[in-house]
């Protein structure tokens, strides 16, 4: 939430993304600035990441930061509780990087970078 925000007061254009749609709304009316956009989504969800990543626009920089904890006992996690938390943690936001890559929707670095004069 404090990334976008800041982000924002930076003057930078957002895009927001989460599970909780009251969440997303609530951190969208902290921000300043137009043009934001809100996408409900679950980056533990592939389905749902390529439903993101199609509707992302070109962008200029990703702030991966999805991300839940839960503690357990190392003697007592099952499985499932591994994957509770090691799918939206590290999972998601490689699978969304790939597919940002593969929509070729982030820029290039080169692009961003002022053009100076010889």
């Amino acid at each position: 939430r404090s990334i976008a925000v800041e982000c924002s007061k930076m003057g930078a254009q957002v895009i927001i993304t989460a599970r909780n749609e009251h969440r997303l709304q609530e951190t969208l009316s902290m921000m300043e600035g137009e043009g934001h956009t809100v996408i409900v989504a679950d980056v533990s969800n592939e389905e749902q990441i390529i439903a993101l990543v199609e509707q992302t626009p070109q962008l200029d920089g990703v702030v991966h930061c999805a991300g839940i904890s839960r503690r357990v006992l190392a003697q007592s996690a099952r499985k499932s509780d591994i994957d509770e938390v090691f799918n939206p943690n590290t999972y998601g936001p490689i699978l969304l990087q790939r597919h940002l890559l593969k929509k070729k929707r982030l820029k290039k670095q080169m692009e961003l970078l002022p053009k100076h004069k010889k």
